[in-house]
């Protein structure tokens, strides 16, 4: 036998939005109201306070799939007939400043770090910009913290966990979480001493975690398909900035809303690098830089 990361209760927890609700709601971790949903009649019978609601599959949804938003109790029927689902997680819709990770990592030795947060804005429900620091009051970044390092305890994760916020007010919510290098956290490439997958590999490996110092403020702006509508996109306008790193990773096919790769950029403060890490996106559209 061979040991694997990173466990199966991680695993059992993660991939299920069931059983990701339950551990928080034993866990005593802030997550916004839900409803574990087993059949249309289940949904009806649902407070008129829950409204309005996201009903999302219990496996396989991601980037905005397997959800749908029911603004009221007239639509029950037509979002369970769309969603196709024999179980399904009803949550309270929030109203929400904006959306953090925060990356954790606990080692096969139980040793933990936490890297700081990163705040993420997405388009059409996928991840569109991250930027680290996020901006977070200091007491809210130790809150989350704590959060992320004690669900990796209860876990008893081994690699990398990246769990997802809501800021509302004064007050954080769990959104889900990712037991694995996380899209938002491909900055920490540049960002920080040791980036998420070279302490994944740390973890994994029984060594000892690396420093998650943020050495430079920076940004990321994803790369979806739609890049590449107008041909291939301009790589060395996009690059003409010293401060600004471009990955892209190796897929065949681009497709509007597939992630091809991502920019990062690096500058003197968190608003700085989102700026130059958009501008440079935008260079790489050839009617920008026909127009331009």
């Amino acid at each position: 036998w061979a040991p694997a990361f990173p466990g199966l209760e991680t695993l059992r927890v993660s991939q299920n939005r069931r059983h990701e609700k339950q551990f928080f709601q034993d866990n005593d971790i802030p997550t916004c109201r839900f409803a574990i949903i087993d059949s249309v009649d289940e949904l009806e019978k649902l407070d008129a306070t829950m409204f309005p609601l996201v009903l999302k599959t219990v496996t396989g949804g991601y980037d905005g799939k397997g959800q749908v938003v029911v603004t009221e109790p007239g639509g029950i029927q037509a979002a369970w007939d769309e969603l196709q689902a024999d179980t399904a997680i009803a949550e309270k819709f929030i109203e929400y400043d904006y959306e953090f990770s925060v990356i954790g990592a606990r080692s096969s030795n139980g040793e933990v770090t936490v890297y700081p947060s990163i705040r993420n804005d997405h388009r059409n429900h996928i991840l569109d910009l991250s930027i680290m620091p996020s901006g977070l009051e200091e007491s809210i970044e130790k809150e989350a913290s704590g959060y992320v390092a004690q669900m990796m305890e209860r876990l008893d994760s081994v690699g990398v966990l990246t769990v997802e916020f809501f800021k509302s007010g004064a007050q954080i919510l769990v959104n889900e979480i990712a037991p694995r290098p996380h899209n938002s956290g491909h900055l920490t490439i540049e960002a920080n001493m040791t980036d998420q997958f070279e302490q994944h590999v740390r973890c994994v490996c029984g060594m000892a975690l690396g420093s998650t110092e943020q050495l430079t403020p920076a940004a990321m702006a994803n790369l979806l398909g739609c890049e590449w509508a107008d041909g291939e996109p301009d790589w060395q306008k996009a690059t003409s900035l010293p401060n600004v790193k471009l990955h892209l990773y190796g897929k065949g096919v681009p497709q509007p809303a597939r992630k091809m790769g991502h920019i990062t950029a690096m500058a003197a403060s968190a608003q700085l690098a989102s700026e130059i890490a958009l501008d440079s996106r935008k260079r790489l559209r050839l009617d920008a830089v026909a127009s331009s």
